[in-house]
């Protein structure tokens, strides 16, 4: 807490109040119970709807706002110093019960210390490892290299340090951030909620958005960075070209290259952490060659672009598009979109909205408050959309149906559109998608997009593009749209992991030759044929409805940490995955992932490679991942 704030006991009745006008909540009673141990205040006609989370006050009325109001004011004035390290005399009974109201249902066991390590409310890090590598008595030196400094490589790194391990993070470009580094495009931003985008050991009070923009975010990984000291270990401007198994040696030689001088570095485990979406996605077009104006992928947006009274022709209507469209259309003086496939929108009215000043304070002087609003939306964010991914099994195939829950969750998704574009049917027509919603990436935005939509100066266009032209481009109805400027909004090459370094395994074999264009790995993170090799954000470790990617890499890290604590448990020198289990795991995932609308579904997605194989979503429950990463199995590998 800033030390210049006072206690709440020191603020007046009016200015609390004020700041109540702007509290959430769904979790002021539960965060009052949880530093009072007042099971009291735990009042049922007060619990909030879990199927009106989305709604204004969370869907509660305004009575019941009025009355948890009354009750906070009463409670912050009556204890004059209130602690979130009260949870230490919490029990578990209590606790659960207090999850519980927050949640809005009944909360299975088996979450409880799941939602307790993403509460994190006291000053104990539950996810640090309980373990140091000077207690494992004589061993020999031993060093950790990990490829990439983004939000996976930092948090390793965080980790690696807090055991007590000797690591180096090797970063291609000259900061830390990864893709919030790289992206700068105008509009750039989160798409899920910033205080659930956040290390569960690293929150903050103090975000300015509830969906941050990029400059934030990138703050924040250098605060986080800054913080646990770790640039000290990180080399910036290296690339990695290749990573190759040394088996005489049982080590690891990573090849860099920086500014064209070549250079060979030996490390005893990898870890990748170059995550899933930084390989722009280029699509081929015939004569492209031709095109005389500027043209790139918004991944790489020009520092020095000016689009002022230019005519803008941007190919794709995915996530990025949705974000940096509006913004161009303020400028330029054409603006054409090509869409190919639809998306379904998730409609968030505070998407650009700032944290009004009454919750910043709130947050600021009422303890582990803004904890336990992270971890209300952890849940919401996390298990109750999933079941309406599931797909029947008596389903036919039929696209426009897919069960009563996934019907129940496209009808708000199309109510949503239909409020947008009313007047404008034609618009309308082009932008509801005819696949199930869950099938493809849903777009979080606020209405911004169908304002862009509906300007004058900007056309959304479904014709099949052809070619490129001098002036532009040209789509299979002859039409010639002429261009000063072409933007790619077309993704990244998501299942093309680990492009384009090459890792060669036992034996000599390669990762491409393992993988043969099919990515897999047990758990996400280890593969047989390459001991002491593994990945954060690696396949299947992604999600569509269920939770976030900071949460799968914390989980992910753990299982990395836990098996270099087996590796020294057992005084070997490498850790390999177990080709059965990584056979049959990988069985259960496709059976599971087939099962889902985004793998039963016939509509194209990032989410399938080019085999048609679902390579890059967890189908089953985040509390399930927490489960097999908490800790390695031994029976899981083998071990020389």
């Amino acid at each position: 807490m800033d030390q210049n704030l006072k206690n709440p006991i020191e603020f007046s009745e009016a200015e609390l109040r004020s700041a109540f006008i702007d509290a959430e909540f769904a979790t002021v009673l539960p965060t009052l119970a949880y530093l009072t141990k007042d099971m009291s205040l735990l009042k049922s006609h007060l619990q909030a709807d879990p199927l009106l989370f989305r709604n204004e006050r969370n869907g509660l009325s305004a009575e019941q706002v009025a009355e948890i109001t009354e009750i906070a004011i009463e409670v912050l004035r009556r204890n004059k110093k209130l602690e979130a390290e009260n949870q230490m005399l919490i029990s578990k009974s209590e606790l659960l019960k207090i999850m519980e109201f927050c949640i809005g249902g009944t909360l299975p066991l088996e979450y409880l210390g799941l939602l307790e390590e993403e509460l994190a409310a006291s000053s104990e890090d539950l996810r640090a490892p309980k373990w140091k590598f000077e207690n494992f008595g004589e061993v020999k030196s031993f060093h950790v290299g990990i490829i990439g400094a983004g939000m996976s490589g930092l948090l390793c790194g965080k980790r690696l340090k807090d055991a007590g391990i000797s690591f180096t993070i090797f970063e291609k470009n000259l900061d830390v951030g990864g893709t919030w580094y790289e992206n700068i495009y105008p509009g750039c931003r989160v798409d899920i909620p910033n205080f659930l985008y956040s290390y569960s050991c690293f929150q903050s009070k103090e975000w300015p958005n509830f969906f941050s923009t990029q400059p934030t975010l990138l703050e924040y990984f250098r605060r986080f960075a800054d913080a646990y000291e770790l640039r000290d270990h990180i080399r910036f401007g290296v690339s990695v070209t290749e990573t190759k198994l040394l088996e005489e040696s049982l080590t690891w030689a990573i090849s860099l290259e920086k500014q064209g001088v070549e250079e060979v570095v030996h490390v005893d485990v990898v870890v990748s952490a170059v995550g899933q979406l930084n390989i722009p996605n280029i699509p081929s077009f015939e004569d492209e060659h031709k095109f005389r104006g500027e043209i790139f992928h918004s991944a790489v947006w020009p520092k020095d672009l000016d689009l002022n009274d230019k005519c803008v022709s941007v190919i794709g209507t995915g996530a990025s598009a949705i974000q940096f469209v509006p913004k161009i259309s303020e400028i330029a003086k054409k603006v054409r979109v090509f869409q190919r496939t639809p998306s379904w929108f998730n409609f968030a009215e505070n998407y650009h909205a700032e944290v009004p000043d009454g919750l910043k304070l709130l947050f600021q002087i009422i303890p582990s408050y803004s904890e336990w609003y992270r971890l209300w939306l952890f849940w919401h964010s996390s298990e109750n959309m999933i079941e309406a991914c599931r797909v029947p099994l008596d389903w036919n195939g039929d696209e426009s149906s897919v069960g009563e829950l996934n019907d129940a969750f496209r009808a708000r998704l199309a109510s949503h559109l239909q409020n947008q574009y009313q007047g404008y049917s034609e618009i309308l027509e082009k932008v509801t998608p005819n696949y199930p919603p869950g099938a493809k990436r849903i777009v979080v935005d606020n209405g911004s997009w169908a304002e862009a939509l509906k300007k004058d100066n900007v056309s959304l266009i479904t014709e099949k593009i052809e070619s490129f032209t001098e002036d532009g481009i040209k789509t299979d109805s002859g039409t010639v749209f002429n261009s000063e400027v072409i933007i790619y909004a077309t993704g990244f090459k998501a299942t093309d992991f680990l492009t384009p370094m090459n890792f060669v395994g036992r034996n000599g074999i390669t990762l491409n030759e393992f993988w043969s264009g099919d990515a897999r790995a047990y758990l996400g993170v280890v593969i047989p044929n390459f001991p002491n090799l593994f990945l954060l954000f690696g396949p299947n470790t992604n999600t569509v409805v269920n939770g976030s990617a900071i949460f799968f890499s914390e989980c992910s890290v753990n299982y990395v940490l836990d098996c270099l604590r087996l590796l020294n448990t057992k005084k070997k020198s490498m850790i390999e995955c177990e080709i059965n289990k990584f056979n049959e795991f990988n069985q259960n995932l496709d059976a599971k992932n087939s099962g889902m609308i985004w793998g039963a579904s016939a509509v194209g997605s990032w989410y399938k490679n080019k085999f048609g194989r679902v390579s890059q979503i967890w189908p089953f429950s985040v509390s399930e991942y927490w489960k097999l990463t908490k800790k390695a199995d031994e029976k899981d590998f083998h071990f020389f």
